[in-house]
């Protein structure tokens, strides 16, 4: 607007004033009188410098808000650097492990998610100051910032999206194979069932595209379970003894020190 105006002032009012002035000595030199535009004058020239004015207090405004920017640069780095050294920190160097160890799963799966909305709230914070370095005619951020940013992007995202769908395997079934044995032995149908079901929709791809790495593993999983679901008929330990139990968990190699009535299905599962 400032631009606008002092274009409109030098372009269409200054001609003008000048066209008034010059008819006011015409009309003193052809009349003797003095035509009175002192006024005109005065406020021509206030209004010149209250622009000049306007316009030196709306330079260093601006200088004000890029040095803001600045300071916004370097601090959405830092940010971004804090994130990707959590998430470097907290990751599995094998998430393989994780996957027959039911707390470090759930405690890895949230630490995930934290991350994922930590992220999103830096992806914003990125657009804004991208939209505002453009308004101001400012350097772009630094091809590495960029880069860096968007490889902790792919990790994260890919991570989030692998892990979701574990929550949602983990949500489906988990009420079954952690479920006391004794308890659950006559739902097996009802669980290789539904678990059959759960891997036709959601372990499937288009043609000729490649599962994720958490789609083989779950599939790996799944096949591993209906494998060896038919061989838990002679556990069913309807007549069993303290040492045919005994024997049964040396033989699956379940931990020392677990009960009968604490034996689940997940355990038989993963032996």
């Amino acid at each position: 607007k400032h631009s606008e105006i002092t274009k409109s002032m030098a372009t269409e009012m200054k001609p003008k004033i000048d066209q008034i002035e010059n008819l006011a000595r015409l009309h003193r030199q052809t009349t003797g009188n003095e035509a009175d535009i002192a006024m005109l004058t005065t406020k021509w020239e206030d209004m010149t410098i209250l622009l000049r004015s306007h316009d030196q207090i709306a330079k260093e405004q601006m200088e004000q808000l890029k040095a803001s920017l600045k300071e916004r640069v370097k601090l959405f780095i830092a940010k971004m650097d804090k994130l990707s050294s959590k998430w470097t920190a907290g990751k599995p160097a094998d998430e393989r492990s994780l996957m027959d160890k039911p707390q470090e799963m759930k405690d890895y799966s949230e630490f995930v998610a934290e991350k994922h909305a930590d992220f999103g709230e830096l992806n914003v914070e990125m657009t804004d100051i991208e939209k505002e370095l453009e308004i101001f005619k400012m350097d772009p951020l630094d091809g590495e910032v960029k880069s860096n940013f968007h490889d902790l992007k792919v990790d994260i995202e890919t991570n989030f999206s692998n892990w979701a769908l574990m929550n949602e395997f983990e949500t489906a079934f988990g009420s079954y194979l952690n479920q006391e044995w004794l308890l659950c032995k006559s739902l097996l149908h009802e669980f290789q069932e539904k678990i059959g079901v759960w891997a036709e929709a959601n372990l499937k791809t288009e043609d000729g595209q490649a599962l994720t790495v958490m789609q083989s593993r779950l599939r790996t999983k799944i096949e591993k379970y209906k494998e060896r679901i038919p061989s838990l008929k002679w556990c069913r330990g309807d007549n069993f003894t303290t040492d045919h139990w005994l024997d049964l968990f040396r033989l699956l190699l379940i931990p020392k020190g677990t009960s009968v009535d604490h034996l689940t299905l997940g355990m038989l599962l993963n032996a």
